[in-house]
């Protein structure tokens, strides 16, 4: 029995297939996503989403190399407390038989330190302890850097694997689809096997995604907790108001980060520690060695009472073969820690001025994504379409069309995280609410 035939609407010939009209169909869904958009939704889940701030609010909870930095803060704070104060006396006793009596002592000795070496000491731990509580501070920048990177890099990821999914199921529907029509002679053996190449190429490019992701959430669980990192995450960026394709809010001007930059832990904390050092050195210039006193009670068998007072004080001969080397060695080491100090203010500053350069660029390149590229990827895609219909383009152009618009969108969306992993580095320069 002869079949109906109906207008082909993708090649000039009057024949059509069921196959064909699905093919039709889902390259006219297809076409249908505005830019930035994926068929594939992320899937129904009944765990709440985590936020951002959620991560950030958990990993600050959890940062352990703050919790440790403040326990050696408040180590030195004890120590300071002790090191004002004189050593405790040690008690003395003694016998000596002599000829012609005998002889039982009894004494305190007592350790008089040298002049202004408690006063020294105690700054020198001050400054320590506050050096820790900078550190402290710094810890918890630092661990909502990386938060924020990290939750930044496994919504990419997560993102693309979905992306990367809906691209395999239109592929496979489409090779399928395509199958019918080779078998008719519509489709070319050389275009079926690029077809199903570009169809397996696609499915390693999502088990790769996959295995990023589950890296990028290893990473996030090691500061936020197992259970909050294997919830899913937002479709979209809580950082207000955003779309999937929106950079983040901008950052602070780079004349004020870098003013925030002299208040910053890292450079507070290298500052109380060439002080420490400075401290160290003046107390090892010390002339005046450690003296001692001697207090004794002495009890004669002939029933005698006598007392004595006694003083121990080190001679130092020879201050430049000692006391003058160790102040020099001191005095090298808290010029040792003021280098560091400025070592590490370039360093920071020059990061800030790249991370900066890169959040201008990333935000330039996607403008350019979301004004120009991703609107002509779109118009291509369709252009080839239309073509492909009426039989004036090859099914090869009209594959690798829809294979461009894929990349743009996951470049596009690789561009939104690295603005926001970009951010995280600046926020990192800036103080906490501000």
């Amino acid at each position: 029995m002869d079949q109906p035939t109906t207008h082909n609407p993708f090649r000039p010939d009057d024949r059509i297939t069921i196959p064909a009209l699905l093919f039709g169909i889902l390259f006219s869904l297809f076409c249908l996503l505005p830019p930035g958009v994926s068929l594939a939704a992320a899937p129904a889940s009944p765990l709440t989403p985590l936020s951002l701030q959620e991560a950030e609010e958990l990993a600050t909870t959890r940062d352990l190399p703050g919790q440790i930095r403040t326990a050696q803060a408040q180590r030195f704070l004890e120590e300071g407390k002790s090191a004002g104060q004189f050593a405790d006396p040690q008690l003395t006793l003694g016998y000596e038989n002599l000829p012609e009596m005998e002889e039982y002592r009894f004494g305190l000795r007592q350790e008089i330190p040298r002049p202004k070496s408690l006063a020294l000491r105690q700054a020198q731990l001050d400054q320590l302890r506050g050096s820790e509580l900078n550190r402290a501070r710094l810890a918890g920048r630092a661990v909502l850097r990386e938060t924020r990177h990290l939750w930044f890099e496994l919504w990419l990821q997560g993102r693309t694997v979905a992306i990367i999914d809906h691209h395999v199921a239109l592929l496979t529907e489409l090779a399928a689809a395509e199958k019918d029509r080779y078998a008719t002679g519509g489709l070319s053996q050389q275009e079926l096997l690029l077809l199903q190449l570009e169809e397996q190429m696609a499915r390693d490019r999502l088990l790769a995604a996959r295995e990023r992701e589950e890296v990028a959430r290893a990473d996030l669980a090691r500061l936020v907790g197992d259970e909050p990192a294997g919830r899913p995450l937002p479709v979209v960026p809580d950082l207000q108001p955003l779309t999937p394709l929106s950079p983040p809010p901008p950052p602070p001007s780079l004349a004020e980060l870098r003013r925030e930059l002299a208040d910053h832990p890292a450079l507070l904390a290298a500052d109380s520690a060439a002080v420490a050092a400075e401290r160290g050195a003046d107390l090892a210039g010390l002339l005046v060695p450690t003296s001692m006193v001697d207090l004794l009670y002495i009890r004669t068998s002939n029933e005698e009472n006598r007392y004595g007072l006694m003083f121990s004080l080190p001679l130092p001969l020879w201050p430049e073969a000692r006391q003058e080397r160790r102040a020099a060695a001191g005095r090298q080491q808290a010029r040792a820690a003021h280098l560091e100090r400025e070592d590490l203010h370039r360093r920071l500053a020059s990061d800030l001025a790249g991370a900066y350069r890169r959040f201008e660029l990333f935000s330039q390149r996607l403008d350019l994504y979301q004004s120009d590229i991703l609107p002509r990827s779109s118009l291509a895609r369709e252009a080839t379409l239309t073509a492909y219909r009426q039989g004036r383009d090859e099914f090869r152009t009209l594959l690798r069309a829809a294979v461009f618009e894929l990349e743009n969108e996951l470049n596009a969306l690789k561009l939104t995280a690295q603005l926001g992993q970009t951010r995280a580095v600046l926020l990192y320069y800036l103080e906490e609410g501000k």
